[in-house]
């Protein structure tokens, strides 16, 4: 896994945004995000996720995540939209964020077939209801070069290399 997920701007910018946010809280309330606060070029790579009625909902999935899928996933559940081992390994990454109330930062490879293998890092944040408890998660993602392949790296259903850090 790489050492540090501040060596993608994406990464780095949604995590510096968010503990501007956050102040001496353990994490800002949904209400404190406004996407025209952020800079416009993390916009694309950004997806906000809730919790609801015990599934993972995406409620908000940025273009280049769009691309990146073959498919907007705006208002479906996570196990719709993932399959295998991919769709395994982010319900976990996701479900650590939701217990802990802590962002985490997320690696794995996505086999992707004939299409080599791509390098997959995200950094999750939490977002807080009015009670402090997570309410809903703000990703951003930074997809490796190397895929050749015709179908969209994110459909992959397999993995490698998986690896999940609270930061």
């Amino acid at each position: 896994m790489p050492a540090d997920f501040r060596s993608d701007p994406h990464l780095a910018a949604l995590f510096d945004y968010w503990e501007s946010k956050r102040g001496a809280r353990a994490m800002p309330r949904r209400g404190d995000v406004d996407p025209l606060d952020m800079p416009a070029s993390l916009l694309p790579h950004l997806e906000l996720i809730e919790f609801h009625e015990g599934r993972l909902r995406y409620r908000l999935v940025g273009t280049a995540i769009v691309d990146a899928m073959g498919r907007d996933a705006t208002g479906r559940f996570l196990d719709q939209v993932l399959e295998g081992e991919h769709g395994r390994f982010i319900a976990r990454f996701l479900g650590t964020v939701l217990q802990s109330g802590r962002p985490a930062f997320g690696f794995c490879r996505l086999r992707c077939g004939s299409g080599g293998d791509v390098g997959l890092q995200r950094v999750v944040v939490p977002l807080a209801a009015n009670a402090g408890e997570v309410y809903m998660m703000l990703t951003a993602t930074a997809l490796g070069a190397g895929h050749r392949g015709a179908s969209p790296p994110l459909a992959a259903r397999d993995i490698a290399d998986a690896a999940i850090e609270l930061l």
